[in-house]
């Protein structure tokens, strides 16, 4: 199946990174790669969720195509080494924040959704932080009690990039 990788770069100041728990909300759109057709609404999928299909295989996402009615499907990769994790070590450059396994259709665009978990360079966590949109990027801006400074992650960006295939 093809794989696409969500990419994110940002400049974190007094952020040591940011991630997407295994109870994130990934909220995306899809377009179907039979007829093109793009999804009507953002759908919303977590790694937990499992869908068993007819040969056993689990994926997290099953869906059918409106115009074609095709039954199309996706999965969240998760890599054990760096799990949907963007730290100041990649800032500000590129980096993959999640891979999605997808048959029969193809990740179009992302909504990022409240949740991410913000860690300051002193330890301290932001848990009910909110990338507020600015457009075309996001941005979070907070205080680090513990360091007594203030901490931001601005020019937040993303892309989904080309396909590759799992070997």
């Amino acid at each position: 199946m093809p794989i696409f990788t969500l990419e994110v770069r940002a400049h974190l100041d007094g952020v040591a990174s940011v991630t997407a728990g295994a109870d994130y909300d990934w909220m995306l759109w899809f377009t179907c790669t039979n007829c093109g057709e793009k999804t009507d609404n953002a759908l919303v999928f977590h790694e937990s969720d499992k869908v068993e299909q007819v040969r056993g295989a689990v994926v997290n996402l099953q869906v059918k195509c409106k115009f074609c009615e095709r039954v199309n499907d996706a999965s969240i990769v998760t890599h054990k080494a760096s799990p949907h994790t963007y730290t100041s070590a990649y800032a500000p450059d590129w980096h993959p924040f999640c891979e999605f396994e997808a048959r029969g259709m193809q990740p179009a665009a992302w909504e990022m959704m409240p949740g991410l978990a913000i860690v300051g360079e002193s330890g301290v966590k932001f848990d009910e932080s909110v990338l507020e949109s600015t457009g075309s990027t996001y941005e979070f801006f907070g205080y680090d009690e513990k360091a007594k400074a203030s901490v931001s992650i601005t020019e937040w960006e993303y892309r989904i990039t080309s396909a590759r295939s799992r070997k």
